[in-house]
Order: C-alpha cells, then sequence, then structure tokens
C-alpha cells in the first residue's frame, strides 16, 4: 500500500509562523468584546420602586419600559441586565424590596462593549482612569477571567509606595 508522505521537515516552523501573523493580526484589529444581555422583567409595587432601581443601577442594567398595570398597584419594569451581571440578581432583589419585586430574566441578545480591553495606561491620569474597572468594563472583565483560570494579570501590588516607619522605639 501507499505509504503517508513524510511530514515536511518546515512544518513546525510554518505553524510557529502562522500563529503569530494570526496573533499580531488580530492585535492590529483593535479587538472588542461582545456582552450577553438578559430581558429582565420585574414586577413590583410603588413603594419598592426606588429601591429596586436601585438594584438594577448597581449592576448596570438599562431601563426600557416602565407601565402601571390598570387595576392594581403593580408596575412591570423592562430592563436589560448584563448577564455577567446576573449572578445573585433573583436573591438580592428580593431582598433589599422584602419579596414585594418578581424578576424574570430572558435572554436578549449580544452587544459590543466599544472599549478596548487590552488597553494600557500611558500616564498617571490614565493609570487612575484604569484602575477604575467601571470605566473600562471590558479590561475588567478579561482580567477577571484570566486570574479565574490563573493566567498572568498585570496589576500593580503597590499603589501608593511610601517608605513604612517602624513602630519599636529606640533605646
Amino acid at each position: 500500500g501507499a505509504s503517508a508522505p513524510p511530514a515536511a521537515p518546515l512544518s513546525g516552523q510554518v505553524i510557529t509562523a502562522v500563529r503569530d501573523a494570526v496573533r499580531q493580526a488580530y492585535m492590529a484589529a483593535a479587538p472588542r468584546l461582545l456582552e450577553a444581555l438578559y430581558l429582565c422583567e420585574l414586577q413590583a409595587t410603588q413603594d419598592v420602586m426606588g429601591r429596586m432601581y436601585g438594584v438594577l443601577n448597581k449592576r448596570r442594567a438599562q431601563v426600557t419600559r416602565e407601565d402601571m398595570i390598570e387595576g392594581t398597584p403593580l408596575f412591570i419594569v423592562h430592563a436589560m441586565l448584563p448577564v455577567v451581571e446576573s449572578l445573585g440578581f433573583a436573591g438580592e432583589i428580593r431582598k433589599m424590596t422584602s419579596g414585594a419585586a418578581h424578576p424574570q430574566l430572558v435572554f436578549s441578545h449580544w452587544e459590543l462593549l466599544d472599549v478596548d480591553p487590552l488597553e494600557q495606561a500611558n500616564t498617571i491620569d490614565d493609570d487612575e482612569f484604569d484602575r477604575d474597572s467601571s470605566k473600562n468594563i471590558a479590561r475588567a472583565y478579561v482580567r477577571n477571567v484570566r486570574r479565574r483560570k490563573g493566567l498572568l494579570v498585570e496589576e500593580k501590588l503597590v499603589e501608593h509606595g511610601t517608605k513604612q516607619r517602624t513602630m519599636a522605639r529606640k533605646k
């Protein structure tokens, strides 16, 4: 029978070159993340609306609609809630509203996060911006995933380094 041709002597070099070219093309294309969103429908009474909105804001939800059910004291609120922020959401909303708000979460769509997850700080002002994860949520997601997977996370261990003074008294 016919035997398979021997592997080309340069196949390892070709694979390495292609891998490096794909990585460089990816980095040159300014990568962006897609964020999964739930359609969150909540039923609540008027007296707990403020606390319910507090929980929604804390979890970066965007309220899209608020309707009142005729003949009842209930409101129906529709919001877009990031899936990553939904962990423990139902329990927290029930706790904060003493069980008066009832959420229902259904996957809605994917949305582009229009911030660079690989952006590096160049100045001191940028460095402060970089530490505030609410401003670059994509970078915070990448850091959290890398940390969870045990990969290298570039973080400063000391932010405001000053000489430490000893508490012992000299005799």
